[in-house]
C-alpha cells in the first residue's frame, strides 16, 4: 500500500474514532438536593397523627366488642354432658359426651345446677325425658331412673375446703361426703346449694358427712361424722352464711342418679361479667380489670362473685389486704364454692 493510501486510512480511522466519541453522552454535573429535616412540631404532629389513629381504632374496637359482638352471643345451655357411665341410665337410653342438656321434661334447662334442681324432685323409678343438642340437632331421650334411692342418691363429695373457713375449723376435709345438713338429707350437689341459700350468717348447723379412709376423729355406730358448725358471712356479701366447701371438681358436677357427669362452662355468667365492666370504668378498678384481661383472664364464677372481684381490687388500690377486706379468694370458675 502506498503512503497516499495510509494517510487515508489513518484520516478515516480519526473520524470513526471522532464520531465513536461524539455519541457517548457526557455527564453533566449535578449539584446534591437539599437534605430535607422536619421540625420538632413536625415530627410531634406524625407522632401524635399515629398515637390518635392506633385510639381511634381501639375505641371503635371496645365499643363494637362491648355493644353488638356481646349482644349477639347467646349460648345455648351450660349444661354439657362431659362423661356417661357404663350401663347407666344415660347410656341405655342414647346420649353421648358432648351433647349439650337443653330441657328435662318441660323445665328449661341453662345450667348444670337446674338440671340437679329438677332431679330433687324425681323419685327412684320414676322416668324422665331429656332434651340434648348435638350439631345443632335436639333430639328427646327417655330415661328411667334406678328404682333403688341407693343408686339415686350418695350425698355431697367435699372436693376442696376454703382456708379460714368454718368448715376447716370445724374438721372437715377434703374427699368426705357429706350425707345431711340438719334434717335436709344431700341428695345432690342441688340439695346442698338450695339448703346453704336458706341460711344465715352465724348460724349453727348440724353437717353428716361420710369421713375418708384415713380419717381418725370420733364416728357414729353408722360410720359416720357429725359436726356441729357456726357458719360465717358469705364473702360476696350475699345474705346466706358460709360455710366453706366446694363441691364439684373442675366445675364437673355428678349426676349419679342418671349416670353422667356435667361440665357447666358458665358461659353466661363470663358474658355478663364481661357486660358489667363498661360501667366500672368510672373508677381505677375498671381499667384495672380491663387492662388485666388478656393476663390474667375473668376468673369469676357468677356475677356476685364479679362484684367481689371488683371489691376485692378496690380494697388493694385503698392499701388494704383482701383478709381484711373481708375478702378471702375467689374460685376458679365452676369450681363450686358452695357456701
Amino acid at each position: 500500500m502506498g503512503t497516499e493510501g495510509k494517510r487515508g486510512k489513518k484520516r478515516l480511522n480519526n473520524k470513526q474514532k471522532g464520531a465513536a466519541a461524539a455519541a457517548i453522552p457526557v455527564p453533566k454535573e449535578t449539584k446534591p438536593e437539599p437534605e430535607v429535616t422536619a421540625t420538632r412540631t413536625q415530627r410531634a404532629r406524625i407522632l401524635a397523627a399515629g398515637v390518635m389513629a392506633n385510639f381511634c381504632v381501639a375505641f371503635v374496637a371496645f365499643l363494637l366488642f362491648f355493644g353488638p359482638v356481646l349482644g349477639a352471643i347467646a349460648p345455648l345451655s351450660d349444661a354439657m354432658i362431659v362423661g356417661i357411665n357404663e350401663s347407666s341410665p344415660a347410656q341405655l337410653a342414647g346420649l353421648q359426651k358432648d351433647m349439650v342438656i337443653t330441657q328435662v321434661d318441660d323445665t328449661e334447662v341453662t345450667t348444670g345446677m337446674d338440671l340437679l334442681s329438677y332431679l330433687e324432685t324425681v323419685e327412684p323409678g320414676d322416668t324422665v325425658r331429656i332434651h340434648a343438642s348435638q350439631d345443632n340437632t335436639v333430639s328427646v331421650y327417655e330415661l328411667k331412673v334406678p328404682s333403688s334411692p341407693e343408686e339415686c342418691f350418695s350425698g355431697v363429695p367435699v372436693g376442696g375446703v376454703v382456708e379460714g373457713s368454718p368448715a376447716e375449723a370445724a374438721g372437715i376435709e377434703t374427699g368426705m361426703t357429706m350425707l345431711r345438713l340438719n334434717d335436709t338429707q344431700m341428695r345432690s350437689i342441688a340439695s346442698f346449694v338450695n339448703f346453704m341459700e336458706g341460711t344465715e350468717a352465724n348460724q349453727t348447723i348440724e353437717v353428716e358427712v361420710l369421713p375418708s379412709a384415713n380419717y381418725t376423729g370420733e364416728l357414729t355406730e353408722n360410720g359416720t361424722a357429725i359436726f356441729d358448725i357456726q357458719l360465717a358471712p358469705h364473702p360476696s356479701d350475699s345474705e346466706s352464711g358460709f360455710l366453706g366447701v366446694i363441691y364439684g371438681s373442675s366445675g364437673v358436677l355428678e349426676c349419679q342418679m342418671l349416670g353422667m357427669s356435667i361440665w357447666m362452662p358458665q358461659a353466661k355468667f363470663y358474658l355478663e361479667a364481661l357486660k358489667q365492666i363498661p360501667s366500672l370504668l368510672t373508677e381505677p378498678v375498671g381499667w384495672i380489670i380491663l387492662f388485666g384481661l388478656p393476663i390474667y383472664g375473668l376468673q369469676v364464677r357468677d356475677s356476685a362473685a364479679f362484684q367481689a372481684l371488683s371489691h376485692n381490687f378496690t380494697s388493694l388500690l385503698d392499701g388494704q389486704s383482701p383478709s381484711e377486706s373481708g375478702f378471702s379468694g375467689l374460685q376458679t370458675p365452676c369450681s363450686g364454692l358452695g357456701g
